[in-house]
């Protein structure tokens, strides 16, 4: 969310618009309600790999906490720069949830193949992409318009870095259904084990971050006062909403569940 520098090269306008604070709560009351569910639901499984993501959700409860705040102060600095950072560094850590779901779902229903390695590339990816967002914003807390303009490029940098890997981890993750389906889907089919809608969890949450990354680097790509930054619906309709759907969606298909599960149903077979 680019600032604006004034012709006088001081003042800096925050937003082309006015906060909408009845969006800002409703979004502060959908994250952190799915927030606390997720925790709920990682001590039920002890599905530790569900850490990042609830710490992603709390930043995004606060990030739009913090649009609220600049509602009644649209003009003060402190909500920005709180709303900017969070929003900008909570998806890399749900990102990261994401990318240990895969390998905990293909150990879970085919032992043999061991994926350690996507995560520790992919943990290490959202590690760039999270510090790059993260000092690319945080250089936007100035009113010198050189910083800001490196700011910006530095967060377009990392957002492009992250629509990249996302694509890589989607094509993986579509390669690995396949070989399960032709190794093990036969076997997972007799004990009753219904693991293909975890890969369209993964399938769903990856096309929605992807999306809510194309368009901030769309965003960060335009001028200050560009199309995006200036129409706030932007950052609910293609921002708010596929982190939510992301969310709701590891709620509802809850990969700890299958681990406890194919468990289970695996000692009951053999």
């Amino acid at each position: 969310m680019p600032a604006l520098i004034e012709s006088d090269g001081h003042n800096v306008t925050l937003y082309h618009y006015q906060p909408n604070l009845g969006a800002a709560y409703t979004f502060t009351s959908l994250m952190g309600l799915a927030t606390i569910l997720l925790i709920a639901f990682m001590i039920k499984y002890r599905a530790w790999f569900f850490i990042p993501m609830v710490i992603g959700g709390t930043c995004e409860a606060f990030g739009y906490y913090g649009r609220s705040w600049s509602a009644s102060q649209p003009k003060n600095i402190d909500p920005y720069i709180m709303q900017v950072l969070l929003l900008m560094g909570a998806p890399p850590f749900i990102s990261a949830t994401l990318y240990m779901a895969l390998t905990r779902v293909v150990t879970a229903v085919h032992h043999e193949r061991k994926l350690k390695w996507v995560t520790n590339i992919y943990v290490m990816i959202d590690i760039i992409a999270f510090l790059s967002q993260i000092a690319g914003s945080g250089l936007q807390a100035t009113n010198d318009s050189k910083i800001i303009e490196i700011g910006e490029r530095v967060v377009l940098g990392g957002l492009i870095f992250q629509l990249v890997a996302l694509v890589i981890f989607l094509i993986i993750s579509m390669r690995l259904r396949s070989i399960i389906k032709r190794e093990v889907g036969h076997q997972l089919q007799r004990a009753k084990i219904s693991w293909r809608r975890y890969f369209r969890l993964i399938y769903v949450a990856s096309v929605a971050i992807w999306v809510r990354s194309l368009v901030r680097a769309i965003e960060f790509a335009q001028p200050s006062d560009g199309f995006i930054n200036s129409h706030e619906s932007f950052i609910y309709v293609f921002d708010g909403v596929p982190i939510l759907i992301v969310l709701l969606g590891f709620l509802i298909i809850n990969p700890g569940r299958l681990v406890s599960w194919v468990s289970q149903s695996l000692k009951d077979t053999n």
